[in-house]
């Protein structure tokens, strides 16, 4: 049985601040990053292990989706574990469900365990990462509770903020830009086209406003991978960790779940290089 962790404190709870702006070295950050994105834990459709003991002392089982779901986690990390030696982590936000839109799909209503739900399953992993970021999500979701989790995970203080809703990272002279929401479409055809208006909104805004202009965008919240570049910029959409809930499936009839990661890697690139987007995609059959 999984125990409630209390707040770990680490070392990198205690290194300099990442500026929003883009000025952070690229010195010191890893040269392959691994995003995380929508846990949604808490959820009867989100991430959970097989069993879970609640604050009021009940105990929460995992249904035939979650258990397959579990199965790919593990899968997921074994795969980072064999493929990249060292590395960083991106919590990309939305990591808890949290009590919103009077949704009965929740394994709780207190939002303590939602919070330690998605510290329990993220600790294990992030204890192996170099570093630890951690990006805030929708506030309907998260509200700031996502600043205790990254607390917890001992992610990177950023302007004075555990989980702010957008980082800035200079990786080996390519200037990145994270944060949590982008547009959605259920048109499956058009998910390149809302990753290249994304990409170029970003740029365009920056350049007007005499800021450094980010080569690598990464987003989350529309549970679906999908990459798109014009060869001298990139952006990501991540993968989710949360079955379709009933709302999804009337908004949305017939989408397929998909869970996954996403590893950035600059290893072997020259400076100012874009990374080579590396994957761990699955889909129940």
């Amino acid at each position: 049985m999984p125990k409630k962790s209390a707040p770990v404190r680490s070392e990198r709870s205690r290194r300099p601040k990442t500026s929003l702006e883009g000025s952070t070295p690229s010195g010191g950050i890893p040269e392959v990053l691994v995003f995380v994105s929508d846990l949604h834990c808490g959820s009867t459709m989100g991430l959970c292990p097989p069993e879970y003991p609640t604050v009021d002392g009940g105990m929460y089982r995992h249904n035939a989706l979650q258990a397959w779901m579990w199965g790919q986690w593990a899968e997921a990390w074994k795969w980072v574990e064999r493929e990249f030696p060292e590395y960083g982590v991106v919590l990309n936000g939305d990591l808890m469900d949290g009590k919103h839109h009077h949704s009965i799909q929740l394994f709780s209503a207190d939002w303590k365990d939602h919070v330690s739900l998605a510290v329990n399953c993220l600790l294990p992993h992030t204890e192996k990462a170099r570093r630890v970021w951690c990006v805030r999500g929708t506030e309907v979701h998260v509200h700031r509770w996502e600043t205790v989790i990254g607390q917890m995970l001992g992610a990177e203080n950023v302007d004075g903020e555990r989980a702010p809703a957008q980082i800035a990272l200079n990786v080996k002279g390519c200037l990145c830009h994270f944060t949590h929401h982008m547009p959605v479409t259920s048109r499956k055809y058009l998910e390149a086209g809302a990753l290249s208006i994304v990409l170029g909104n970003e740029q365009l805004q920056c350049a007007r406003a005499g800021r450094a202009v980010p080569r690598v965008v990464v987003r989350g919240h529309r549970h679906t991978f999908g990459y798109y570049s014009d060869g001298r910029g990139l952006a990501v959409a991540l993968p989710a960790w949360q079955f379709p809930t009933d709302y999804v499936h009337a908004k949305h009839p017939g989408v397929v779940p998909q869970v996954g990661l996403v590893a950035l890697d600059w290893r072997g690139k020259a400076v100012g290089e874009l990374p080579e987007v590396r994957t761990f995609l699955r889909s129940p059959q």
